[in-house]
Protein backbone atom coordinates (compact mmCIF):
# COMPACT_ATOMS: atom_id res chain seq x y z
CA UNK A 1 0.00 0.00 0.00
CA UNK A 2 1.37 3.53 -0.75
CA UNK A 3 0.74 6.53 1.39
CA UNK A 4 -0.35 10.06 -1.16
CA UNK A 5 0.57 13.47 0.45
CA UNK A 6 -2.09 15.31 -1.76
CA UNK A 7 -1.39 19.40 -2.77
CA UNK A 8 -2.85 21.31 0.40
CA UNK A 9 -5.11 22.33 -2.38
CA UNK A 10 -7.10 18.92 -2.35
CA UNK A 11 -8.36 17.36 0.68
CA UNK A 12 -9.10 13.86 -0.54
CA UNK A 13 -8.84 11.68 -4.12
CA UNK A 14 -10.70 8.45 -4.06
CA UNK A 15 -11.64 6.32 -7.53
CA UNK A 16 -9.47 5.05 -9.95
CA UNK A 17 -6.89 6.61 -12.51
CA UNK A 18 -5.60 3.65 -14.38
CA UNK A 19 -4.95 0.85 -13.32
CA UNK A 20 -4.13 2.52 -9.85
CA UNK A 21 -7.24 2.65 -6.94
CA UNK A 22 -7.09 5.45 -4.62
CA UNK A 23 -8.79 5.52 -1.20
CA UNK A 24 -8.96 6.97 2.50
CA UNK A 25 -8.03 4.58 5.30
CA UNK A 26 -8.31 6.02 8.68
CA UNK A 27 -7.51 9.09 7.27
CA UNK A 28 -4.81 8.25 5.33
CA UNK A 29 -4.80 8.71 2.23
CA UNK A 30 -3.78 5.78 -0.06
CA UNK A 31 -3.23 3.90 -3.32
CA UNK A 32 -3.24 -0.13 -4.74
CA UNK A 33 -3.10 -1.50 -7.63
CA UNK A 34 -6.08 -2.78 -9.10
CA UNK A 35 -6.60 -6.56 -8.62
CA UNK A 36 -9.42 -8.64 -10.91
CA UNK A 37 -11.50 -10.18 -8.06
CA UNK A 38 -11.62 -13.84 -8.77
CA UNK A 39 -15.32 -15.23 -7.90
CA UNK A 40 -15.48 -19.30 -7.94
CA UNK A 41 -19.26 -18.59 -6.90
CA UNK A 42 -19.48 -21.81 -4.48
CA UNK A 43 -22.15 -22.80 -2.09
CA UNK A 44 -19.57 -22.03 0.68
CA UNK A 45 -19.17 -18.45 -0.93
CA UNK A 46 -22.61 -17.75 -1.40
CA UNK A 47 -23.64 -18.77 2.06
CA UNK A 48 -20.03 -16.80 3.65
CA UNK A 49 -21.38 -13.51 1.22
CA UNK A 50 -25.20 -13.79 2.92
CA UNK A 51 -23.76 -14.13 6.37
CA UNK A 52 -21.76 -10.78 5.71
CA UNK A 53 -25.05 -9.07 4.29
CA UNK A 54 -26.63 -9.79 7.70
CA UNK A 55 -23.75 -8.46 9.84
CA UNK A 56 -23.46 -4.97 7.70
CA UNK A 57 -27.01 -5.15 8.10
CA UNK A 58 -26.86 -5.36 11.89
CA UNK A 59 -24.29 -2.75 11.89
CA UNK A 60 -26.20 -0.55 10.54
CA UNK A 61 -29.22 -1.04 13.14
CA UNK A 62 -27.16 -0.24 15.79
CA UNK A 63 -27.56 2.94 17.95
CA UNK A 64 -25.11 5.23 18.21
CA UNK A 65 -23.86 4.68 21.24
CA UNK A 66 -23.09 0.74 20.47
CA UNK A 67 -21.39 1.90 17.25
CA UNK A 68 -19.35 4.15 19.55
CA UNK A 69 -18.18 1.08 22.14
CA UNK A 70 -17.42 -0.76 19.30
CA UNK A 71 -15.40 1.98 18.06
CA UNK A 72 -13.30 1.97 21.38
CA UNK A 73 -12.60 -1.75 21.50
CA UNK A 74 -11.35 -1.60 17.99
CA UNK A 75 -9.07 0.96 18.54
CA UNK A 76 -7.16 -1.14 21.14
CA UNK A 77 -7.00 -3.36 18.08
CA UNK A 78 -5.69 -1.05 15.57
CA UNK A 79 -8.91 -1.94 13.44
CA UNK A 80 -12.19 0.17 12.80
CA UNK A 81 -15.39 0.32 14.97
CA UNK A 82 -17.15 -1.39 11.48
CA UNK A 83 -14.64 -3.97 10.94
CA UNK A 84 -13.98 -5.68 14.25
CA UNK A 85 -17.74 -5.51 14.29
CA UNK A 86 -18.45 -7.83 11.25
CA UNK A 87 -15.41 -9.61 11.74
CA UNK A 88 -16.74 -11.01 15.26
CA UNK A 89 -19.85 -11.32 13.61
CA UNK A 90 -18.77 -13.71 11.15
CA UNK A 91 -16.74 -15.67 13.68
CA UNK A 92 -19.73 -16.08 16.03
CA UNK A 93 -21.91 -17.35 12.51
CA UNK A 94 -18.61 -20.50 11.69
Amino acid sequence: MAKIILNPMFSEAEGNLGRIVLYKRNGVQCARKYVVPRNPDTHAQRSNRGTFAMAVKAWKNLSQDNKNEWKSKAQKKGKTGYNYFLSQYMKKSL
